[in-house]
C-alpha cells in the first residue's frame, strides 16, 4: 500500500510529521513502502541483508571478529606487559589475569571468554589466562 503525499501534518509509524520539513517526504515514501512490508518472507530478509552490507561497505567498516579481538589486544598490551614483566606471585601470573578478566567482564563468561582470546593476542601467557578462566567462571 502506497501512501500519497499531502500537505497535511500526519502520524506514520507513531511519529507526527509535518510537510514543511525538509525530509518530511522522504520519511513518509520510505514509511509507507517498509512499514507494511513483511519481514519474514526470503526476499526481504536478502533485502535487509544486502542494504546492511551496503551500509558496512559505504563506512569501511568491517564485522570480521577477527579485526575486533586484533583492537582489544592492542587495548589491552600495555596491562599484558606490565603482568608479564611484573613479579610472579601466582603459576603463570593467574592471578593477575584473573583480576583483570574480572574487572573488565563482571560476571559474564561470554565476554571473559573474548577477553582471553584478546589477552593471548596482546601475548599473555596462554596457560595463565586458561587457568584464570577456569578458576573464575
Amino acid at each position: 500500500m502506497t501512501e500519497t503525499f499531502s500537505n497535511r501534518a500526519r502520524t506514520i509509524a507513531g511519529v507526527k510529521i509535518k510537510p514543511k520539513w525538509a525530509w518530511s517526504k522522504s520519511y513518509a515514501q520510505h514509511v509507507s513502502e517498509n512499514y507494511n512490508a513483511k519481514p519474514d518472507t526470503p526476499k526481504a530478509q536478502n533485502e535487509r541483508a544486502r542494504k546492511y552490507n551496503q551500509w558496512l561497505a559505504e563506512r569501511g567498516q568491517s564485522d570480521n571478529t577477527q579485526d575486533l579481538l586484533a583492537s582489544l589486544a592492542n587495548d589491552l598490551r600495555p596491562m599484558v606487559n606490565d603482568v608479564e614483566t611484573g613479579i610472579k606471585t601466582t603459576q603463570d601470573h593467574y592471578g593477575q589475569y584473573m583480576s583483570i578478566l574480572h574487572s573488565l567482564a563482571g560476571n559474564d563468561k561470554r565476554k571473559a571468554q573474548i577477553i582471553a582470546k584478546a589477552l593471548i593476542l596482546a601475548g599473555a601467557n596462554k596457560n595463565g589466562v586458561y587457568s584464570a578462566l577456569q578458576v573464575s567462571f
